[in-house]
């Protein structure tokens, strides 16, 4: 269901995510309270409001542009898209989308966190975070070779 979603949602983004990294982030006053602009290593992500209580502020901000890159519609106006996260909702977007969350201003907030990616999609696209293919291809060489050496250890006689 995700991955159909996905494919309608963002059909250029490699929708058959089989790679997946989940973490939380908690925003609270006295702690951390914000997450600067940034755009995360992952073809698509998740991102759930899970909450512990009532917060305010904190509200999710999307730019235009990708990777640091402006997008050609882009004037010198910085054009945005502003989101009030409520505890229980999720936001999905792209992972090379610039973002950010504004401060926590009171409350405790606590948002599961879901990279999902595509490893076929980055071989040939590139890297979501970086641009860059050749890390992956690297990478990939090594998992076939490391996979080659441990049939070879498990089945000598071949």
């Amino acid at each position: 269901v995700y991955d159909d979603m996905v494919a309608k949602l963002y059909p250029k983004a490699g929708h058959v995510l089989t790679a997946h990294r989940a973490f939380t982030v908690d925003y609270e006053r006295g702690k951390d309270t914000e997450l600067r602009e940034h755009y995360d290593d992952a073809e698509i992500t998740l991102n759930v409001c899970l909450g512990t209580e009532d917060f305010k502020g904190g509200d999710l901000v999307f730019f235009n542009g990708v990777r640091g890159f402006k997008s050609q519609e882009e004037s010198s106006v910085k054009k945005y898209l502003r989101i009030k996260h409520k505890i229980g909702n999720a936001v999905i977007h792209l992972g090379s989308g610039i973002h950010r969350a504004l401060h926590i201003t009171g409350g405790r907030r606590v948002n599961l966190i879901v990279w999902c990616r595509n490893p076929a999609y980055r071989m040939k696209m590139g890297c979501a975070l970086c641009g860059k293919i050749e890390r992956h291809r690297l990478a990939s060489d090594l998992a076939d070779a490391a996979a080659e050496t441990k049939n070879r250890i498990e089945n000598p006689n071949i």
